[in-house]
């Protein structure tokens, strides 16, 4: 039975394999990737297939030729860069409880999300203190993100914005309005809405004019009533996804999966 090839993180990458040609050696050490120690913890053996990404799009297939405890060698079986997807998902997660926003970053990231904004909304019972502790959940949310995209063997590793209050996420949302070239999709899912994600994304989607879509997930709690008219004062719809309540995290990796469905019907 055949298995996947495993990926693996190298950010400086394609400045190494550049510099190569198709049968050419590199030395892998940890100073040339952060995932060294994984590679030698999952036991790789001579002839093992394995693949490296920078994050950036940049991927090149490997053979391993020797394994030694400060050292991997590798025989460079080929090298591209990977075209990015036409659409962009952004999801904007508030912040949960038991670490369950870090399991939607994480499923999320599988579904395609290319960036991610943690929000401190009205009902978030998670609270940011300082500065520090919101670098430290930035950095959580990164590095399941980075966990997820190897996982799913993605070459682009998606990006996790400073987490945002409710004002700041406002202020977000409008620069990205402006600076987008293509008008984006606003979504704020709610139990209450009317008309349902699919229904909105099949009505409004067109790759030449907007591929970009926001997708605003609230807390357990919700999305407050004052937080829902200033989201609908720059332009969002409020959407449905089920007859049933969803948790959190849920809705946001049905939603995410929703808009990855229909826009790859659309592409």
């Amino acid at each position: 039975m055949m298995t996947a090839t495993p990926v693996y993180f190298a950010p400086e990458l394609k400045g190494l394999v550049t510099q190569l040609s198709v049968g050419d050696s590199l030395s892998l050490t940890e100073k040339v990737t952060s995932d060294f120690k994984h590679l030698l913890v999952a036991r790789h053996t001579a002839n093992d297939s394995i693949s490296l990404t920078d994050g950036k799009g940049f991927r090149a297939e490997f053979v391993i030729v020797n394994v030694a405890k400060s050292e991997i060698v590798l025989r460079l079986l080929s090298a591209e860069k990977l075209p990015e997807s036409r659409f962009h998902i952004s999801l904007v997660q508030a912040m949960l409880k038991n670490k369950r926003d870090e399991l939607a970053v994480e499923m999320c990231t599988e579904l395609g999300v290319q960036t991610f904004i943690p929000w401190e909304a009205e009902h978030s019972i998670v609270r940011l203190a300082s500065a520090k502790s919101s670098d430290k959940l930035r950095e959580r949310w990164q590095l399941k993100a980075l966990s997820a995209m190897k996982q799913s063997r993605q070459s682009y590793l998606p990006k996790v914005a400073q987490p945002q209050s409710t004002s700041g996420l406002l202020e977000h949302l409008q620069n990205a309005a402006i600076t987008s070239p293509k008008k984006p999709l606003l979504v704020a899912l709610h139990n209450t809405a009317t008309k349902s994600l699919t229904t909105y994304l099949n009505e409004n989607i067109n790759l030449e004019h907007s591929s970009d879509i926001y997708v605003i997930t609230g807390p357990e709690g919700g999305i407050s009533e004052s937080e829902m008219k200033q989201f609908l004062a720059l332009g969002a719809v409020p959407c449905l996804l089920t007859d049933t309540i969803l948790r959190s995290a849920t809705a946001s990796v049905v939603a995410v999966s929703l808009c990855t469905q229909t826009l790859n019907a659309h592409d």
